[in-house]
């Protein structure tokens, strides 16, 4: 009798592990671009947080001066020292006989897919 030839069945098995290395090497990057999307979200509000923190220690330091008016125009404030991409912010005060006492603060940033911006009003204490 001759013994069966086992030369294919090799070949198989190579072939069907390349397979299932495709199938997972899939799996794996749509996980990993999930993670990368919620990452670059969750980069961009905290750039949007520190951007709008900014902006209030600024007008507030601004607002303690006395020797300083406030401006009506909105401010556009550098920066670059905050965030590497694309961010805006910019601070203007209300005329004081329609909204005393208020700041209004114009934030926007960018980071992959996500463009974020926002537009707040805080109550600020008056000049002493």
């Amino acid at each position: 009798m001759k013994a069966p030839k086992t030369d294919g069945f090799v070949l198989v098995l190579v072939i069907v592990a390349l397979g299932l290395t495709a199938v997972v090497m899939a799996v794996l990057t749509a996980g990993a671009n999930t993670m990368l999307f919620h990452a670059d979200r969750a980069h961009g509000q905290a750039v949007q947080r520190n951007l709008r923190l900014s902006g209030l220690a600024w007008a507030r330091h601004r607002l303690a001066d006395p020797n300083i008016a406030a401006a009506t125009d909105p401010v556009a404030l550098e920066t670059d020292a905050l965030s590497p991409r694309d961010a805006t912010l910019a601070v203007s005060f209300p005329e004081a006989d329609t909204d005393p006492g208020q700041i209004r603060i114009n934030t926007a940033c960018s980071k992959g897919r996500h463009a974020l911006s926002a537009t707040r009003t805080y109550p600020v204490s008056p000049k002493p």
